[in-house]
């Protein structure tokens, strides 16, 4: 199991000279999901974004939402608004 020490020196070390920030990530991200569900090649198109999704957590969590909400749309299982009201008004799970 990786430590949190190993994981941040690990991105130390996978730092580049030319990078792009968290706002430019998620202005390109929409179109990365799309060239990745359709094409198969968004880490060859979009390098930058590729890198950037390994090395900050958030807008991977952001990715992960928006390519699976992606694919339920692909797939004709988008769920509607009532369904997507229904599990806001929900409580929330108990994590114990």
């Amino acid at each position: 199991m990786e430590t949190k020490f190993s994981r941040w020196m690990r991105q130390v070390r996978d730092t580049r000279d030319e990078e792009i920030d968290c706002s430019a990530c998620l202005d390109q991200i929409s179109q990365y999901v799309d060239l990745e569900l359709t094409r198969g090649e968004a880490a060859q198109v979009m390098p930058l974004v590729s890198h950037h999704l390994t090395q900050c957590a958030v807008c991977r969590e952001e990715y992960g939402v928006l390519r699976e909400l992606a694919q339920l749309e692909m797939n004709g299982a988008m769920p509607t608004e009532e369904e997507l009201l229904d599990q806001l008004q929900r409580p929330p799970e108990s994590t114990q």
